[in-house]
């Protein structure tokens, strides 16, 4: 068979040997290319390198503001819209010390207790609607919702239309507050695997300033640990590119800062790793000692915390009974007790990365709830200003 199929062929090369030739090259080429074994535009075509996963963006500019870290318009209405409250509260907060924060909150828990005395429940729930938005300035959102709740609760025992409709304003600026602070978790996290991956494929000039806005993101969100975590690849990155001095300061700052956020254990394993380089062994038992020393004040911190917690206890149980006025002095007393507390401290338990963005779901879904019943009152009491701040944050939600 085989032999006759050769006849076959030789005798039709014989009659078309043009055209044979032709055929058997581009036959040859076909098998060639399908093959794998020669590829005719390898010297045309340069083949990039794949991408890191989930790589969306260029590098961001390490001084350009983040996106998501920018105060939001509609944020800034209800900031602007702030005054009408203080006026119904009768508050003094804007002259208290150049509106200095501590001198605010103090100055307000002292009207709550002159509110309480004269039985003014009306303005009490200003000023407790006032607490939870300088609650939520300062980023204590746990502590802001107790406030708005409370006050919600008043308002609603009035039926007083206005007061519910300025807490749904707030409690709508809380939750998109906390999808905010999801959000930026989120990419603070993403920006610091995309620079390890770039580092790890030898880009370290592409891999700093994904390493550095994760820095900074963490830090405006009070996630010490994760900003801790990014210092330590940032201390790798400038050893790759031979930075000492820098990488020497970003190893410290690691150290230092998983010590003061309660983990002492993970900065004991830094400094033995990199005793006798980045860190000379002469300077290995003070600054042992001064993060031993930042731990133990971490500690001391958290015994503090749940003192306050304890007073809050107090209060919640006096409020229960109906005892207001005394339930007020122990939430006082739980204020001072948390006056000195450190944001690491404060900020010490927070959820992981996946939990805190599957909550914030939930958060955008109540944001635009709060929102949308505080719209409607501002629509129906006449009050422009702040219809338009609950309008505008609302289509700010992502």
């Amino acid at each position: 068979m085989l032999v006759q199929f050769a006849r076959f062929l030789i005798r039709k090369i014989g009659v078309y040997p043009f055209e044979s030739l032709f055929i058997f090259g581009l036959s040859g080429v076909v098998m060639l290319i399908a093959a794998g074994v020669w590829s005719p535009l390898a010297d045309v075509i340069s083949v990039p390198q794949p991408p890191p996963p989930q790589a969306k963006h260029r590098p961001p500019e390490r001084y350009i503001q983040p996106e998501p870290d920018r105060q939001s318009r509609g944020a800034e209405a209800v900031d602007s819209g702030i005054r009408f409250l203080i006026a119904k509260a009768q508050s003094k907060i804007a002259d208290a010390q150049d509106e200095n924060p501590a001198m605010q909150r103090e100055t307000l828990l002292l009207e709550v207790a002159e509110a309480l005395t004269h039985d003014q429940k009306a303005r009490l729930g200003y000023l407790l609607c006032l607490l939870g938005h300088l609650s939520i300035r300062d980023q204590e959102l746990h502590t802001a919702q107790v406030y708005l709740l409370e006050s919600m609760d008043i308002f609603q025992n009035l039926g007083h239309t206005p007061g519910i409709a300025q807490v749904n304003l707030q409690l709508g600026n809380l939750h998109a507050r906390n999808r905010q602070v999801a959000r930026i978790a989120g990419t603070a996290y993403d920006e610091l695997q995309l620079g390890r991956w770039y580092l790890a494929n030898d880009m370290p000039d592409v891999a700093e300033p994904f390493i550095l806005n994760s820095i900074d993101r963490n830090l405006s969100i009070n996630r010490y640990n994760s900003a801790a975590s990014a210092h330590y690849s940032l201390a790798g990155l400038y050893t790759v590119t031979g930075e000492w001095d820098r990488a020497r300061d970003s190893i410290l700052e690691s150290l230092r800062m998983f010590a003061s956020s309660g983990r002492i254990e993970r900065a004991r394993e830094i400094l033995a790793r990199y005793s006798g380089t980045l860190v000379e062994t002469h300077e290995i038992p003070d600054l042992s000692r001064e993060l031993e020393l930042r731990h133990q004040t971490y500690l001391n911190q958290l015994l503090q915390i749940e003192r306050a917690r304890d007073y809050q206890r107090l209060y919640f149980y006096y409020q229960y009974q109906g005892e207001t006025r005394r339930a007020w002095h122990f939430r006082i007393l739980a204020n001072e007790s948390l006056k000195q507390i450190s944001k690491r401290a404060l900020f010490h338990r927070q959820n992981g990365i996946l939990a805190l963005l599957y909550n914030s779901n939930e958060d955008a879904e109540l944001a635009r709830s709060h929102l949308n019943k505080a719209r409607l009152a501002f629509d129906r009491l006449e009050m422009p200003v702040l219809s338009r701040a609950a309008r505008q944050l609302h289509r700010e939600i992502h």
